[in-house]
This record gives C-alpha cells, sequence and structure tokens, in this order.
C-alpha cells in the first residue's frame, strides 16, 4: 500500500495552499512461468499515462480497505495483501508503504 501527499502542479503564490488528499494503492505483482516480475499498470485515458492502482480514501475508511477497494475497483482483480513495499519520491512527491 502506498500512500503519499498530493499537490497542485506548476507555479504557485506563496500564499497558495497546499491540500492534504489522503490516497491508497496496491502494487499488483506476478511471477511468470519464466520467473520473471510483471506488475498491473492502469491506463487513465484522460492523461494519456499509466499509473498503479489508486485513490481516495472514502470518508472513515482505513488506508489499508482503500488499497483493496481501488485495485479491485480498477483491475477487476481480488488480491492477497502482502508485505509493505518502502518507496522512496522523486521531484512530484514523496510516498511510503504503510
Amino acid at each position: 500500500m502506498a500512500q503519499g501527499l498530493e499537490v497542485g502542479v506548476g507555479r504557485r503564490s506563496r500564499s497558495a495552499a497546499v491540500t492534504r488528499i489522503e490516497a491508497a494503492g496496491g502494487v499488483v505483482v506476478r511471477r511468470t512461468d519464466a520467473g520473471a516480475h510483471e506488475a498491473v499498470l492502469v491506463h487513465r485515458p484522460q492523461y494519456g499515462d499509466w499509473t498503479l492502482p489508486k485513490g481516495k480514501l472514502e470518508p472513515r475508511e482505513s488506508r489499508l480497505d482503500a488499497a483493496v477497494r481501488e485495485v479491485c475497483e480498477e483491475t477487476g482483480l481480488h488480491i492477497l495483501v502482502g508485505p509493505d513495499l518502502a518507496l522512496r519520491g522523486d521531484r512530484r512527491g514523496w510516498f511510503r508503504g504503510g
């Protein structure tokens, strides 16, 4: 499960507020018969990109429940939750497992 802080892209004035949006998602991986690992990505036509399955938390929803729900909604897969991944961010944001 990954979580992060989402901020607007582009220039902001000093008075611009940062909005905290809680989101959760998952990294879905399978091992092929040849021993390679494959990850599931979701295509977002409106943005012209591919991303990990994720989405915003519903009111009073735990991060884990949101991650499982979002993966199922976006991929149609029913998953088993495995160990957390420790992820580091890039210039767009910071993320961590758990």
